[in-house]
């Protein structure tokens, strides 16, 4: 059920923006209440390639019947069920326990979102960094408030369906997860609306499962051999190896302007082996860090200048000055399509928390 619509003009913004107490961007005012919101898809096949272990891959349709005025829609992912492989894992090496951040039993100190998350601005990644950059692809981080775009057109560029691969802490392996799109009718009032999409749960796979056959629909423990093999042939970047949204399976916060590396292959070594999911998982939200430039934020020339301030597992961050991943994070130049990584000063950045976040 849907909260009867205003007659009132409608503002559809000419430019993506957020709502977290920032001003919005221009407007043009059309005559109707706002559009419903439109409808997440997730392919929930056991052998669909949007089913990962550290992502979530799905698209945003427009709601029937498509509204004369494109929807600015935020998508939100509720928590559910956090490291819950079946079958158990092996006695020695038990899943962490994220238990309080699950939406039912959310009881994480700090934690002011009801153990949801929201998909932040989308960008532009590569499968691999360097020249030749190859094989754009749109990604997007959680973050800890509502952000309002275009879903619709994100992921319908040019009329065809294309993903959209959003990545963060809070995305583990065998995890549950309930996904819904908030309307514009929503914006600054989420609490409580329901111009909101029907929920889709969505699933991830085992730690390490990378590559046919899955667990589901397999029941034995997986991963096994063949996903180190396959793991290895995506390290060296040969034809027919995975995806880097299926690949890469680490740090804390997936690092898509990285390609898959030495490490990643360690991590599916170390879940065939038998070993527990090894990174720390969620962070409360909203960040206790300030975001810099901003007063109050914490300048770092080495990491450990952040983790002294915020605790282990704090980062050091550059971002992106400009172009399509303006405020993004950032490694190096090739990181920011159009722009440059920091300014051009080379200050080396920023504290973010381990789940590289800050701000509200």
């Amino acid at each position: 059920m849907r909260p009867r619509r205003s007659a009132a003009p409608y503002l559809v913004p000419l430019a993506p923006l957020v709502f977290a107490g920032a001003a919005l961007g221009p407007t043009i005012s059309v005559a109707g209440p706002p559009p419903p919101p439109g409808t997440i898809v997730w392919d929930s096949s056991d052998t669909s390639p949007d089913r990962t272990t550290r992502t979530l891959r799905f698209l945003v349709d427009p709601p029937v019947p498509a509204p004369a005025v494109p929807g600015m829609d935020a998508i939100k992912v509720t928590m559910v069920d956090l490291q819950n492989p079946v079958p158990p894992n092996a006695p020695c090496c038990p899943p962490p326990a994220f238990g309080t951040f699950e939406s039912a039993t959310c009881t994480a100190a700090g934690e002011a979102n009801g153990c949801a998350r929201w998909v932040g601005k989308p960008g532009t990644f590569y499968e691999f960094q360097g020249p030749p950059q190859s094989g754009a692809f749109r990604a997007a981080r959680l973050q800890c408030a509502p952000f309002y775009t275009d879903w619709v057109l994100e992921t319908h560029p040019g009329g065809s369906p294309s993903v959209i691969t959003v990545v963060g802490a809070e995305i583990v392996p065998s995890s549950t997860y309930s996904v819904q799109a908030y309307g514009a009718a929503c914006m600054g009032s989420e609490a409580g609306c329901l111009d909101v999409s029907p929920a889709v749960e969505m699933l991830t796979r085992r730690s390490g499962d990378v590559w046919p056959g899955y667990n589901p629909p397999l029941t034995s423990r997986q991963p096994d051999a063949l996903d180190v093999v396959v793991e290895v042939s995506k390290f060296k970047a040969c034809v027919g190896a995975p995806i880097k949204a299926i690949a890469q399976v680490q740090p804390n916060l997936l690092e898509l302007n990285a390609d898959v590396a030495a490490i990643d292959l360690a991590t599916v070594v170390d879940a065939f082996k038998g070993l527990a999911y090894p990174f720390s998982g969620p962070c409360p939200c909203p960040s206790a860090v300030t975001c810099g430039p901003a007063a109050g934020s914490v300048a770092c020339a080495t990491p450990t200048v952040c983790t002294s301030s915020f605790g282990a597992g704090a980062m050091c961050v550059k971002t992106c000055v400009a172009g399509d991943n303006a405020g993004d994070p950032c490694i190096t130049n090739t990181h920011c399509p159009g722009s440059t990584c920091g300014e051009a000063d080379a200050t080396p950045g920023y504290c973010r928390d381990r789940c590289g976040r800050c701000g509200p």
